[in-house]
């Protein structure tokens, strides 16, 4: 629900963008429009305290019931380094499907990223600022300044998306997202990867969702060797 008459337009933006996802072409379109909120129900409250307030229902995979805002709490020193790999994977996944589909999120910050329990899935969610790449940013949520790589408004464009990915996996690590500061426990390597895709600038060419995701995979070998299942919730609890 909108938390104020303001909000109305991000929650009727979000319904457009996700509604356009699950009718998207684009490669994966079938595994991603599942793990995505599927749109099940929108309207305005017509009665009441909340009249005139805008409401969306969305469908959600099982699990999936934790943000990495909420996650973080349970890790007051960062969450594992490895773990952080596979959950910056499954966001970038995402993220290269929502590029290919023509749209950017715009902004991915740890209360936009739900963990799924007892497994390696992630979903992104709050895509009220989502939109058309090359369109103006709309509202900011709050307290997230620290998470663009630009004060003012800038383009929904992939490098945008992917400097807040990089910023938000830095957070989960127990560094600061403004500075791109980590700890000495976090690997060198990942840390090199972190920082210098947070400071992307929104216009800049890059790699594009999917190269970081296969770079993060050739890293994940190569410092911590063979796969190994990590949760994090379950592991926290």
């Amino acid at each position: 629900m909108a938390q104020g008459p303001h909000r109305n337009a991000a929650l009727e933006n979000e319904w457009r963008v996700l509604q356009s996802l699950q009718g998207s072409a684009a490669p994966g379109a079938e595994a991603f429009g599942r793990l995505l909120p599927q749109p099940v129900m929108h309207g305005e409250v017509t009665a009441g305290f909340f009249s005139g307030r805008t409401v969306n229902v969305f469908r959600r995979q099982c699990g999936l019931r934790h943000s990495l805002q909420a996650v973080m709490q349970l890790y007051p020193g960062g969450i594992p380094p490895r773990s952080a790999i596979w959950l910056w994977r499954r966001i970038l996944e995402q993220l290269s499907f929502l590029h290919t589909s023509g749209l950017a999120h715009g902004a991915i910050v740890p209360a936009h990223i739900l963990v799924q329990e007892n497994d390696h899935g992630a979903s992104l969610i709050g895509f009220g600022c989502a939109g058309e790449i090359g369109k103006k940013t709309s509202d900011r949520p709050a307290d997230s300044e620290a998470f663009y790589p630009e004060s003012d408004a800038c383009p929904l464009t992939p490098q945008l998306d992917l400097a807040m990915s990089a910023r938000t996996m830095i957070a989960a690590l127990g560094g600061d997202p403004a500075s791109q500061s980590l700890s000495s426990s976090v690997p060198a390597p990942l840390a090199s990867i972190a920082q210098r895709i947070a400071r992307l600038r929104p216009t800049a060419d890059s790699e594009s969702a999917w190269d970081v995701r296969e770079m993060l995979g050739d890293l994940a070998g190569r410092v911590f060797g063979p796969p190994q299942f990590c949760p994090l919730i379950g592991r926290a609890a």
